[in-house]
């Protein structure tokens, strides 16, 4: 009995490390992918190469996978333009964020740094 118990332990203790790990491959795989078309289809509808970021987080468990766009200030006309063709290549089960630098709030309250006094 104590060597079918040690036996399923030692067999658990590789097995379940291995079926994570090939888990999580796959989930990098698939995020890799929807990163190529979301990407193929940013370069495709401005025309190439751009200041357009595409970051891929895959699905967890219980969470859904994201697609972030992001652009520098002052290029968020290049997400405009590019935003139709990214909605088609995002697949079921992953979330569009699209970040907009230009589109910052400006502080309600004026904020009045203290003068500082001399060291010396």
């Amino acid at each position: 009995m104590a060597a079918v118990f040690a036996g399923l332990l030692l067999l658990g203790l590789v097995v379940v490390p291995l079926v994570l790990a090939v888990w999580s491959d796959h989930r990098r795989n698939m995020a890799d992918t929807v990163a190529a078309r979301v990407r193929a289809a940013v370069r495709q509808r401005l025309g190439g190469e751009s200041f357009v970021t595409v970051e891929v987080t895959a699905p967890m468990l219980g969470q859904r996978g994201r697609v972030v766009l992001d652009a520098p200030a002052g290029y968020a006309w290049m997400i405009e333009r590019a935003w139709s063709a990214v909605v088609s290549r995002v697949p079921a089960g992953y979330d569009l964020v699209v970040s907009h630098p230009d589109v910052v709030s400006a502080p309600t309250e004026r904020v009045i740094a203290p003068t500082l006094r001399r060291a010396a």
